[in-house]
């Protein structure tokens, strides 16, 4: 976890740093090194998952955040609408909010609408506990997510968006 201190400055502290920082590594990690990553991409480069996996593995090896959001990019281009890579990227970029462009944070927050139905419900969880601890970036995602899907009320509770928990309950 050492080659991660490079971005522990630019991200929220308490939940939102350690749960899900640490979810989102290990939930989408690469199964190669960037290299490995780069020949699969000269295959295939319109896999979304595997411009995913990159931007997992430049985190993991400490490079630089233009060089992690670059694949990120890459991911949602190559694959917008599939909920799979949809629900993995949310868990992979909520973590990083605070050093998102506002592109990437509109992109998450489709991300998170799109690939919901597809997370498990330990991931749903530390999703939801992490969010319950940072409520400028509920804020924030849920007038995106309002935005970008025209969500109701209804689908945002069930997202854990809902009206701000009472401090020390669970979404």
């Amino acid at each position: 976890m050492a080659s991660l201190r490079p971005f522990a400055a630019t991200l929220e502290t308490g939940a939102l740093a350690e749960a899900a920082m640490q979810s989102a590594i290990t939930q989408t990690q690469p199964t190669g090194t960037i290299e490995d990553t780069v020949r699969l991409l000269k295959r295939q480069p319109l896999s979304s998952s595997a411009w995913l996996d990159l931007a997992t593995a430049r985190l993991a090896a400490g490079k630089g955040m233009e060089e992690v959001e670059q694949a990120l990019r890459l991911s949602a281009l190559t694959g917008p609408n599939e909920s799979v890579p949809m629900a993995s990227r949310a868990l992979f970029a909520l973590p990083l909010w605070t050093a998102l462009p506002d592109d990437l944070r509109r992109r998450t927050a489709q991300d998170i609408a799109g690939g919901w139905d597809r997370l498990e419900a330990s991931d749903k969880l530390v999703m939801r506990l992490a969010l319950s601890n940072t409520p400028a970036i509920r804020t924030e995602l849920t007038a995106l997510l309002r935005q970008a899907d025209s969500m109701s009320q209804a689908r945002l509770d069930n997202l854990g968006l809902g009206p701000a928990q009472p401090e020390g309950s669970m979404p």
